[in-house]
């Protein structure tokens, strides 16, 4: 599962990938990056310990293969951002791994010219990658919408899809656990720290993958060169005029994505109701919305955005009918009536009145007519006939036809009514449960086909369940009394049609209305022939209970940057579990929003509309290069009870306890479950204010904190579905995990500003991990690799064994509090800040 998709837009076009792939012996192993003892580890056992048997190496020794992606060509300003065509590993790799399990136990990342030197920092700067391994044979990857425990995780940074895993088996690992992952993620220390930040395991713990044979990549890159510049030093280039950072700064302001003129952003007030069964006693006529609206206008216009409605007609309690209005709750409001009119009320006054007029009790009239001329029918079903059934909720949709619907809580045959309006010379129909001609995309494809319509071709009304952009098949209707047409004629130039179902179908059920909202596509045709239609659009049927008094209440403010939505419902979440809210960071709202993701578009130039991209010729050219250092996997078998069943579910008994770990029955190595927490909330970014120009420069910091507790890392489904995101069936059920052991602790944070970041057990003040940046230091371009001024490396803590010189695991019970502290230098502003503790750990069972 992608668990870091920040980009909606389409993949690269295709472009020739360069695969150098190859193999090298433990013996003569060696980093890719640096000089041994480059990398650093921030909290090994000092070689003085008398629980240290010796310090604990960086150097990588095991075997490793290759991969380089495609090309990435960019010009000053421009941003790369999307995924990119799928690299096969090396054939002697795959074979060797058939049926087997490969232990990855660390890889290196950098970014190289053809000729396999590096691009300095300075020239391109890694925002961030998501990568993957894959078994291709028994799972791939496809883009689905983010489920909401995605968003709130803050997993998706502000994106509405994701990548996730698509297994291959027939069973589709209906169980979810069983067999080691098909799928790896990797994005431990992901952006411009990625050359020199550690990504290596102790010994016995590595990210397991059955059988890999494919290489997935999906870096953001920002193209920051000055071409006046040939070495690593750095030289300022154009930047937009909203961007804060000074040329003197030492580094690019394009790197913090800064909102250019070039991005559009819009936005307004949006509204939800407040229907009667979720409001208190009104015996007072009070209003119970907490941000209520203020003025007869904007209730008038909030209706329409609410709900639909054939006929919206007003009533104030200063005009006239003034009564009706005084009846019901101050402010706004609205009864929405069964055939599609929607009575909408404002009233500011506290005064109540007489009973409801019957001018209004008369709209609900055409349900009762229809179920008249039902009752009429000698056709009509004798239960039916005798009983005249009310709607419980009701919803009207108007676009390229008009559709009511109408349902009754129960399991009669004619449990659903629904009304269409037409042309009278052309076909017609809706889909429901959707807003396109695909139910389910998965990436470019749609294995579930199209969704349920009903479809008027003149005096034929028919149901079908719709292909993909085709007509898909007619249902059977094996008893009349599950489906009937009990009107079809032309009245006032259009064609209408009533017909009555069940609530739930073979195909369709309406019990899923229950969440008030569903989505349909409507169309018309060209004629009266089902084909290729002449109009269409989707749309939404908002259910509400007829004659029901609705309070409008604003819900906050709702738009899109650069036609992205932008979520900002649940973005910065309150106090203890971030105080992004609190301090009203403006990454928190659209309106005060300046830089960051959503201003990042790939193949878009950062800078303003008045400027031209300088040397629009000269184009950087490169490839990422990712180094995986593996050893095989050795297996044992679970044991099993008198009845030969596993005693523990194999997803929890993967994690053998330390007792296990070393001994002749253990596995060889055991695997590592992701645990991601962004100290800025949902957001996944945020903004740093600058310190007043009175502050010494020494007492520039700007601090955020988040409180969140162990369950909140885990998420309960099968690793062998999904170890990008999922830690194990039964990870957050008490009963079954005990908690978990940390073993792997990355920081994230951006340069220049990063100072540090600290993880606490909060409920016993034990500092677990404290990352601090290691800033490269050189001015003139030629220093050291990795050592461009201002730009980052992040030592990551680790935990194994003293024999390494690494502190014991550090177990945390499922429900343990913790605290994350994030520290910056805040002289100057900064937007897109990221503060993300990016863990590897081991599910202990109970």
């Amino acid at each position: 599962m992608m668990l870091c998709l920040d980009s909606l837009l389409p993949p690269l076009a295709s472009t020739c990938c360069i695969l150098l792939s190859f193999l090298l012996v433990t013996a003569s192993a060696k980093n890719m990056n640096g000089v041994s003892g480059q990398y650093k580890i921030a909290n090994g056992l000092s070689s003085s310990s008398s629980s240290a048997q010796q310090q604990y190496s960086t150097d990588y020794t095991a075997e490793y293969f290759e991969v380089y992606s495609a090309v990435i060509k960019t010009r000053y300003s421009e941003v790369f951002w999307a995924s990119m065509p799928p690299v096969p590993l090396p054939h002697h790799v795959v074979e060797r791994f058939r049926n087997k399990t490969m232990a990855v136990v660390g890889y290196e990342v950098d970014q190289v010219h053809r000729d396999d030197t590096p691009v300095p920092i300075t020239h391109a700067y890694n925002h961030h990658y998501c990568s993957w391994l894959v078994n291709s044979k028994r799972a791939k990857l496809v883009k689905k919408a983010a489920s909401e425990e995605i968003i709130r995780a803050g997993l998706t940074h502000g994106s509405d899809e994701h990548w996730a895993t698509q297994l291959l088996m027939d069973d589709d690992d209906r169980t979810g656990g069983g067999g080691d992952p098909m799928v790896q993620f990797f994005s431990e220390g992901n952006g411009g720290e990625m050359r020199l930040s550690y990504h290596g395991y102790p010994k016995g713990y590595a990210q397991l993958i059955a059988s890999p044979d494919t290489f997935h990549l999906q870096p953001m890159q920002i193209d920051t060169w000055n071409r006046a510049e040939p070495t690593a030093k750095f030289q300022p280039g154009p930047l937009p005029r909203r961007s804060r950072i000074p040329p003197t700064a030492g580094y690019s302001g394009l790197l913090e994505c800064p909102c250019s003129d070039r991005i559009v952003k819009q936005w307004n007030i949006s509204y939800h109701l407040l229907q009667q069964q979720e409001q208190q006693d009104n015996s007072n006529n009070d209003n119970h919305c907490d941000d209520p609206v203020q003025s007869q206008a904007e209730c008038w216009a909030s209706a329409e955005q609410v709900t639909k409605g054939s006929v919206f007609r007003h009533f104030s309690s200063t005009g006239n009918n003034s009564s009706m209005a005084m009846n019901k709750p101050v402010g706004c409001s609205l009864v929405q009536h069964a055939n599609g009119t929607v009575d909408v009320f404002w009233n500011h006054n506290k005064t109540s009145t007489a009973a409801e007029s019957s001018d209004i009790r008369e709209a609900s009239s055409w349900m009762l007519q229809s179920r008249t001329r039902l009752e009429n029918d000698d056709n009509l079903h004798s239960a039916v006939a005798s009983t005249v059934i009310e709607a419980d909720k009701v919803a009207y949709a108007a676009g390229a036809i008009n559709i009511t619907v109408a349902i009754q809580n129960s399991n009669a045959d004619d449990a659903v009514i629904i009304m269409l309006v037409g042309p009278p010379d052309k076909w017609f129909g809706v889909g429901f449960g959707s807003h396109s001609m695909c139910r389910h995309a998965q990436s470019d494809q749609c294995p579930d086909g199209g969704p349920y319509a009903i479809i008027v071709e003149g005096d034929t009304v028919q149901e079908r369940q719709l292909g993909n952009h085709g007509p898909g098949t007619v249902l059977p209707h094996d008893d009349d009394r599950t489906w009937k047409v009990h009107r079809n004629d032309i009245v006032g130039g259009n064609r209408t049609v009533v017909v009555t179902r069940p609530r739930r179908g073979a195909v369709f059920s309406f019990d899923d209305v229950d969440e008030k909202s569903l989505p349909i596509i409507m169309a018309r045709g060209c004629n009266m022939t089902f084909a290729q239609h002449c109009g269409h659009g989707p749309g939404d049927l908002q259910f509400l209970r007829p004659e029901t008094t609705n309070e409008i209440c604003r819900s906050g403010i709702e738009g899109t940057i650069q036609n992205r939505k932008f979520r900002q419902e649940g973005r910065c979440p309150s106090f203890p579990r971030g105080d992004l809210k609190q301090h009203r960071n403006p990454t928190c709202e659209i309106e005060t929003y300046q830089g960051g993701l959503y201003c990042c578009n790939h193949g878009q130039s950062l800078l303003d509309h008045n400027q031209s991209i300088p040397w629009p010729d000269q184009y950087l050219e490169y490839q990422l290069k990712f180094r995986f250092y593996f050893e095989e996997y050795m297996p044992v078998a679970a044991p099993a009870d008198a009845d030969g069943q596993i005693e523990q579910s194999q997803e929890l008994s993967t994690t053998a306890t330390e007792e296990e770990e070393g001994s002749d029955h253990g596995p060889s190595h055991q695997n590592l479950v992701r645990l991601i927490w962004a100290t800025e909330g949902n957001a996944g970014e945020y903004d740093i204010a600058q310190c007043s120009n009175n502050t010494p420069p020494s007492q520039c910091i700007h601090v955020i904190t988040s409180r969140f507790s162990v369950r909140d890392l885990l998420h309960d489904c099968g690793t062998h579905k999904d170890a990008s995101f999922c830690t194990g069936i039964g990870s957050t059920n008490a009963t079954l995990t005990a908690g978990i052991n940390l073993i792997f602790a990355s920081a994230h944070c951006h340069a220049n500003s990063c100072l540090s970041m600290e993880l606490y057990h909060a409920n016993t003040g034990q500092l677990l991990c404290r990352v601090e940046p290691i800033y490269g230091q050189s001015d003139d371009g030629h220093g050291a690799y990795g050592d461009e001024r201002g730009y980052l490396a992040l030592p990551p803590c680790l935990w194994g064994s003293p024999s390494e010189g690494l502190p014991e695991p550090f177990f945390l019970p499922l429900d343990a509090e913790l605290l994350s502290i994030k520290r910056n230098n805040n002289t100057l502003p900064h937007t897109g800040e990221m503060s993300l503790w990016q863990m590897r750990g081991i599910v202990i069972p109970k």
